[in-house]
């Protein structure tokens, strides 16, 4: 028995074929349909949808088959992936790199075999369609061949499908997640004014609804995981209401809504310069509205911490602008105080900063000079 050799790039096929996380996946449906419909179009007894892994053969569907993992030095499927068309051996009993093969003198007892290759859209053959009978095909022709390709196809396929639905899945458990972690950060802010708390609860219902909005919309896209994202749209909105019904009670109404969050970052630093006799001006404010509140309420957030650090190093001007331009960029500079570094409630206040900006994946630079400090917080394209 000759095993197979590697293919020349087996490292990069490795990492690609892991990238989709399909071994060890459980049963699907879509899979198993196209393993029977190979078997039913080429008239075999056993066939198996595999992917080759760096020392198995493990068949994400199969028909006829006993197991669904062999040694990869054993199955034929090894040699499939060293070419791009469909390999057919037409006696194994015969052939030299099978005729002593212990799946051809014992196990199936494998005589016909086919297997078309499974490409990946990056262009490496992850795995193979294979056909296997126990007696010679002198019946296979060419339209059995194309038959083998297309349903190669189809499972290349579905394996694109199933990588964007996991991703699809895993943008709105981070949604989620912000969500949760937005919450717990305004259990820590403490705000003194019941009407901050309602902003907190208006960001809880935005992520939420964010999350919600995803869902819906992935269930009509991708109708063969609707049952699983129509779940995740009901606890989203079970977790909105308990939400809502936990803080109605000492919640005033929100004022955010749906408005531009430069509007109350203006409004804000208006009304926190009148109330500590410090000279704070917002000059280009360019809109944060639409699609980017949930960005916005966090960089109205970090403009209000900032503004507390400026107070609490003795500032006596502030600076505040909002550029929307390839991005989001907050800039606030202030003449206060450089060298504040011990000052505890500076410190807690920046903490928060960075959790915020690490919320909506924003960059932040900070700087000390003769001059005063400066904070800039940058979002990316949304």
């Amino acid at each position: 028995m000759k095993i197979a050799p590697l293919p020349i790039n087996e490292e990069l096929r490795l990492k690609d074929l892991y990238s989709y996380n399909i071994l060890d996946s459980e049963k699907d449906q879509n899979f198993d349909d196209l393993a029977q419909l190979a078997a039913d179009i080429c008239n075999c007894p056993i066939v198996g949808l595999s992917f080759i892994d760096k020392e198995r053969i493990w068949a994400k569907a199969a028909v006829g088959m006993e197991t669904a993992s062999i040694s990869r030095n054993v199955g034929l499927c090894a040699y499939t992936i060293l070419q791009n068309e469909v390999l057919i051996v037409k006696n194994a009993r015969v052939d030299k790199r099978f005729y002593n093969n212990p799946l051809v003198i014992a196990g199936p007892k494998i005589v016909f075999y086919a297997g078309a290759p499974i490409v990946s859209s990056n262009g490496f053959v992850l795995g193979a369609v294979g056909i296997v009978d126990t007696k010679v095909r002198e019946d296979f022709n060419e339209q059995h061949v194309h038959a083998l390709e297309l349903i190669a196809k189809q499972v290349s396929l579905l394996l694109e499908l199933r990588l964007k639905n996991m991703q699809i899945s895993e943008t709105a458990e981070r949604q989620i997640a912000n969500e949760k972690r937005i919450k717990q950060l305004a259990m820590k802010d403490k705000d003194s004014v019941k009407s901050s708390i309602a902003y907190e609860l208006h960001e809880n219902l935005l992520q939420t609804l964010a999350a919600t909005k995803l869902f819906v919309q992935s269930s009509q896209e991708i109708t063969d995981m609707q049952p699983y994202f129509l779940q995740k749209t009901k606890q989203s909105i079970e977790q909105m209401i308990s939400e809502v019904k936990a803080l109605s009670k000492s919640i005033s109404p929100t004022t955010l809504t749906n408005a531009d969050y430069s509007d109350y970052i203006r409004d804000f630093a208006k009304q926190f310069g009148q109330e500590h006799d410090i000279n704070v001006r917002v000059g280009k404010a360019d809109a944060i509205k639409n699609a980017l509140q949930s960005v916005g309420l966090n960089l109205f957030r970090i403009t209000q911490y900032q503004l507390e650090i400026a107070k609490n190093s003795f500032a006596k001007n502030i600076f505040i602008a909002v550029k929307n331009e390839d991005g989001i960029t907050l800039d606030i500079n202030d003449d206060g105080v450089t060298k504040n570094e011990g000052n505890i409630d500076n410190i807690n206040l920046y903490n928060k900063i960075l959790t915020r900006a690490e919320i909506i994946e924003a960059k932040i630079k900070q700087a000390s000079s003769s001059f005063g400090n400066s904070l800039q917080v940058k979002v990316g394209l949304i």
